[in-house]
């Protein structure tokens, strides 16, 4: 972005220094007959207009002003803030405060943040046109970093949070190991050395998790190919079967398309998909409940379908229930394991493959989680029935 702002500032400068020349020349009462006011050709003229278009087309604002700190030329972006009204009209205030300092032959630099909403921030740079040691006018350009800041944002969360979730494993195999260096009794040396495991298991957890995400958020799809989602519905019922019959959930599949349902995918990614959202639904089930895993399609797209009849979400934290690290209910999260990157995993996976998630949810009465995904072109023949071992019944 930097290099975008001098490279402005730049072509900025030979506009001024076009325009300035010019009106001096023509403002000058000792010019000879013989002298022309006007540019010396249609060359320098087109030139001009270039520049000038140049500008106008920047998604970043220019403003050039005289040594008076009038404005000489505004490219489109730059001259909505005159308009502006609400909180960009403070943006118009920081122009004329950058002016003020650039026209007295000082760089100038200023921030705005806008808190919206929606919220916004620029950056305000002035550069002073010098001309034989004076300041002859300068260039000012407003910079959108609206999306830089939210991305910087971001990072500081997420370090933020992964440091806070890291340390609860960290700091209880620390306090655990404290413990079990002084015990002698056999007994509690087995709990524990029990607790430590656990811990351990679960910090390995969190950064298989992180590194998961990463992966997906790298976007690669070099790696994609055909992937029957019959199959990968299959081994996770196959995986997770296990775990739900501990918590006394019953886990059932079902393939209503009754025949293999293909898209162009990761099928380690799409497993991730399935089994994150399997894993939730029996973390939040009660005992005896059930949890249905379903595959189906229609002409365009494929479906998996996940239904629980557990806690259900809040309507209020429906719409965060995506994000890395939110959980609706902590506590039960740390009693269950979770760490709050499953719904995450999701989310990114379905957007690199082009499809979509969505959740239905009564609070007290259960979820639904839909993820939706385009068909693969190439369908096998639809007259194939599932043959592999991990058949979906």
């Amino acid at each position: 972005m930097e290099t975008v702002a001098v490279l402005v500032a730049a072509v900025g400068l030979v506009l001024l220094g076009w325009t300035v020349g010019r009106w001096r020349v023509a403002g000058d009462d000792r010019i000879s007959d013989g002298e022309s006011t006007e540019p010396d050709g249609p060359r320098e003229i087109d030139n001009s207009l270039r520049i000038e278009r140049g500008l106008t087309s920047l998604p970043l604002g220019v403003v050039i002003v005289d040594a008076i700190g009038e404005d000489i030329f505004r490219n489109e972006v730059a001259a909505e803030f005159r308009t502006a009204r609400h909180g960009e009209a403070l943006v118009e205030a920081a122009i004329r405060e950058v002016v003020e300092v650039a026209i007295t032959g000082e760089s100038a630099y200023k921030e705005v943040e806008l808190w919206g909403p929606p919220p916004k921030s620029f950056d305000l740079t002035g550069t002073p046109t010098m001309e034989h040691g004076a300041c002859v006018g300068a260039t000012i350009t407003i910079e959108d970093t609206t999306v830089e800041h939210q991305i910087s944002r971001l990072r500081t969360d997420l370090v933020a949070n992964v440091s806070h979730e890291l340390r609860t494993p960290v700091g209880a195999m620390v306090a655990l190991s404290e413990t079990l260096e002084h015990a002698e009794d056999s007994d509690v040396q087995a709990r524990m050395i029990g607790r430590v495991k656990a811990q351990a298991i679960r910090l390995s957890e969190i950064v298989d998790d992180l590194l998961v995400l990463s992966q997906i958020e790298s976007s690669d799809t070099s790696g994609f190919g055909p992937v029957d989602l019959s199959d990968v519905v299959g081994k996770v019922l196959e995986l997770s079967g296990a775990v739900a019959e501990e918590r006394g959930v019953s886990l059932i599949a079902l393939n209503h398309a009754k025949v293999p349902v293909v898209v162009e995918g990761d099928r380690r990614q799409l497993f991730s998909v399935v089994s994150n959202l399997c894993d939730n639904a029996i973390k939040y089930s009660p005992d005896g409940s059930r949890v249905v895993l379903s595959v189906d399609k229609d002409e365009f797209s494929a479906f998996i379908t996940v239904k629980d009849t557990g806690v259900g979400i809040p309507d209020s934290e429906i719409d965060r229930i995506f994000e890395r690290f939110y959980r609706v209910d902590s506590a039960r999260s740390r009693e269950t394991g979770g760490n709050g990157l499953g719904l995450a995993i999701v989310r990114n996976a379905m957007k690199i493959h082009n499809g979509t998630i969505a959740v239905r949810s009564v609070e007290g009465r259960g979820s639904t989680f839909v993820a939706q995904l385009p068909l693969l072109s190439q369908d096998l023949d639809a007259k194939q029935p599932l043959t592999q071992p991990s058949d979906l019944s």
